[in-house]
């Protein structure tokens, strides 16, 4: 669930998606019985979360990573309009965001087991209102960022700040420690983290704080200050500094071991206009060397050709999502660069699939693929032609493609059970 500004209508725009040009590829069927996969086999598994937002229900695909021709509906039923999935430790966590109140589901974390036709293991609240956007998980305790933590009156850390981020034991719901960047934050009277994104790096979790907005409602998406990316440190459970960013709203982060280096995508703002990166200087890709955190490498979004929206890692390549909004035609467009993982300049990054429509997620396979989530959007026409594409890493051909989903697929899990 890529949720940047929600609650707020120009939020709704961003999250609209989008299909691939026209290439000769193998088409994708959808079964309808999980015994068209045997989820015991070892193998590695594609996971889709599927949603038309608003107040239906999502839809939970899967398919072999090895039979692009086929698709499986999981058949689990109440899924909240928007989610975040992920694996861990042969288990698929469903993250629900804020949403629409009246979704089947909203503001929790729900555990599946696959191998097991999907049953619930346990589903428990984060709380109402607080919009969850992304989670690690470590053992038995599952670490949950809050996008809108002041909407739960009960979530306040010891000195009574918003918890943004909230580390739940797992075997029963309790929350075990909030932790609040309330004093880190840029002190304009608003003072609301957002936090987002996160990635685990041993025992530090690394974690996007948004930190823009005033209390003034014609200034409520105005990014006013430097974005952060806030450290804890998951052995004390404690808050253990702030990095602070040269660019803004930072909306997703990776991390390459080999270079020791977090790469944060900073999505310049919206206007009536369009999309401004042309015409703010903070947006791009920032580069942070763990080993000195002082000195960060901006890539401004002006020289990858569109505003950064989301960033994946695998074979020692960042990949990148650039993308434009025309407010004329309301249409949302994407292209995919590529840049090896030593780069730290615009133009280490290089073009791997050209600009079309939008698209919603991506994820990279074992076998140097990457599986993309499209769907259309443009004036006079809904969203529409939702379609799963797989392409080649190093050569950017497509090699699969899926046109047979009925809504856009908005977070892909890839590993193995």
């Amino acid at each position: 669930m890529k949720n940047k500004f929600q609650n707020v209508f120009l939020f709704f725009l961003v999250l609209l998606v989008s299909s691939c040009g026209s290439t000769s590829t193998q088409t994708a069927d959808i079964g309808q019985n999980l015994d068209q996969i045997d989820l015991n086999s070892g193998a590695e598994f594609v996971f889709f979360f599927a949603t038309e937002f608003g107040s239906s229900s999502g839809q939970l695909l899967l398919a072999d990573s090895n039979n692009i021709g086929l698709f499986v509906n999981s058949g689990v039923e109440q899924l909240g309009a928007e989610a975040n999935i992920k694996l861990f430790d042969g288990l698929l966590y469903v993250l629900h965001g804020g949403g629409d109140p009246q979704s089947p589901s909203s503001n929790n974390i729900r555990v599946l087991d696959p191998q097991n036709n999907f049953g619930t293991q346990s589903e428990f609240s984060t709380g109402d209102g607080t919009n969850p956007q992304d989670f690690v998980v470590i053992d038995n305790l599952a670490y949950i960022s809050l996008y809108n933590p002041e909407k739960d009156a009960g979530d306040k850390d010891a000195n009574g700040n918003p918890g943004d981020v909230i580390v739940m034991n797992l075997d029963n719901g309790q929350v075990v420690k909030r932790l609040s960047f309330f004093n880190f934050l840029f002190n304009d009277g608003f003072k609301r983290a957002l936090a987002h994104k996160m990635v685990l790096v041993g025992n530090l979790l690394y974690v996007c704080i948004q930190d823009y907005g005033t209390n003034n409602a014609a200034n409520i998406l105005l990014q006013n200050a430097p974005g952060k990316i806030g450290v804890i440190d998951t052995t004390t459970n404690s808050i253990v500094g702030v990095i602070s960013l040269q660019g803004r709203n930072p909306v997703d982060i990776v991390y390459s071991e080999n270079e020791n280096k977090l790469f944060v995508a900073l999505q310049a703002p919206f206007s009536g206009f369009g999309n401004d990166y042309p015409h703010v200087p903070y947006g791009g890709v920032e580069i942070i060397p763990l080993n000195d955190t002082n000195h960060t490498i901006l890539i401004h979004d002006n020289d990858l050709g569109g505003y950064v929206e989301r960033l994946d890692f695998g074979f020692e390549k960042v990949f990148i999502v650039a993308s434009n909004f025309d407010a004329n035609t309301f249409e949302f467009t994407s292209a995919i660069l590529t840049m090896a993982e030593e780069g730290e300049a615009a133009g280490d990054a290089v073009s791997l699939i050209p600009e079309s429509s939008d698209l919603r997620d991506i994820g990279v396979d074992s076998r140097r693929r990457l599986w993309i989530g499209r769907r259309t959007i443009q004036s006079g026409d809904q969203a529409s032609n939702p379609r799963v594409d797989v392409y080649d890493i190093d050569t950017g051909n497509l090699v699969g493609s899926n046109t047979n989903i009925e809504v856009p697929v908005t977070s892909i899990a890839i590993g193995q059970l």
